[in-house]
């Protein structure tokens, strides 16, 4: 099966939760490009941005865009 590439860029206003922290880290195939905005990239975006939408509803973290780019399949 192919894997796809992209890259999720999450502009938002307030602080990440620890909860949204401990689930990045927990993650395989993420890295945390950015932090304001928080960029990630991930061997399957869709599936990553699927995840954590329960994440970007906290009280502590305002969503503002969510941007989802797939680059390749591999």
């Amino acid at each position: 099966m192919a894997h796809r590439e992209g890259q999720i860029r999450i502009e938002y206003e307030g602080r990440i939760s620890r909860d949204l922290h401990e689930c990045l880290a927990a993650f395989r195939g993420v890295r945390v490009k950015g932090n304001s905005p928080l960029v990630l990239e991930a061997r399957e975006p869709e599936d990553v941005l699927n995840r954590i939408l329960r994440y970007l509803g906290d009280d502590q973290m305002m969503v503002r865009r969510v941007e989802l780019r797939s680059a390749r399949a591999h």
